[in-house]
């Protein structure tokens, strides 16, 4: 009987994640830490999966590796990996995303992203990802939800560097509207389309506030702020929140050969949230 019923925890813990495509779950230390603003954090090998336009910014080799243990949960987990290739007239990467609850669920993204120039200080990209999905576990009693599903989504974005202050950011995630469609008949197909519009402002040299609204069709119009302190351009302090009051926190290490970043939400929906994120950089 408990086993049933941590079961049944786990899997509304699972619908819960599959209505969050563009929430904490996907993003990365950096981003959870700033509130979640993700269309302007400039070399950050994650944008990836968030707007592939910011790839530009990137200048070495990279390779990423974050994890992040979901709700206290020792079976329920997310892994991310990616990698990044500069060129020289545009930059390309690639990732492997995985949400799993083991012996029960997979939720899984291949992504493949490009990020050109379009100006001197105008770039845009584009990221495919292939999502796969479902339940794995035939004797879980729950015989309507035993099912797989897949889907290919695009994210389109741009980032413009206005001056050496100013960053400007537009990022549409699932721009062609996937549907995740099991084959249950209660099915309702569902807008996961989000559109996001971000600004970074450097005060000081070492001192830089964020703002990024965030539209969906599926919810509430979002507003996440956040600020970041950096020492030497070495070690960074940062702060966020977001419109629906919750508080984020995270610091950072930045070296010549590698990234460390680490990102707390202390007030996610159905608990707190922490992710840590590697980069390591290899130069041509």
């Amino acid at each position: 009987m408990f086993k049933l019923v941590k079961t049944i925890y786990i899997i509304m813990l699972i619908l819960f994640c599959i209505n969050m495509l563009n929430s904490e779950i996907i993003k990365n230390a950096e981003s959870i830490s700033l509130g979640g603003v993700q269309t302007v954090l400039t070399k950050n090998i994650y944008s990836l999966f968030d707007n592939p336009a910011v790839l530009c910014t990137i200048n070495h080799i990279e390779l990423g590796v974050s994890y992040m243990p979901l709700y206290g949960m020792e079976d329920l987990y997310s892994l991310k990996i990616l990698s990044v290739l500069p060129l020289k007239n545009f930059t390309v990467g690639g990732g492997f995303y995985k949400l799993t609850a083991e012996n029960l669920y997979h939720y899984s993204i291949i992504a493949a992203g490009i990020g050109f120039p379009l100006l001197h200080y105008l770039y845009s990209g584009i990221t495919l990802k292939y999502i796969m999905t479902g339940f794995n576990k035939p004797d879980n009693e729950l015989d309507e939800i035993n099912d797989s599903t897949s889907a290919i989504s695009i994210n389109l974005g741009l980032f413009c560097k206005i001056n050496k202050s100013v960053r400007l950011g537009i990022c549409g995630k699932n721009f062609n509207n996937p549907q995740l469609q099991f084959s249950s008949k209660n099915y309702r197909k569902q807008d996961i389309r989000y559109f996001n519009f971000g600004a970074k402002i450097n005060l000081r040299e070492n001192f830089a506030i964020f703002v990024e609204e965030e539209f969906a069709k599926s919810k509430d119009l979002s507003t996440n702020f956040g600020a970041e302190l950096s020492f030497y351009n070495v070690i960074f302090a940062r702060v966020g929140m977001r419109s629906s009051e919750q508080l984020s926190v995270g610091t950072g290490v930045n070296l010549s050969f590698i990234t460390i970043n680490f990102g707390l939400n202390t007030n996610s929906e159905i608990g707190n949230l922490y992710q840590l994120d590697f980069i390591l950089k290899y130069s041509k």
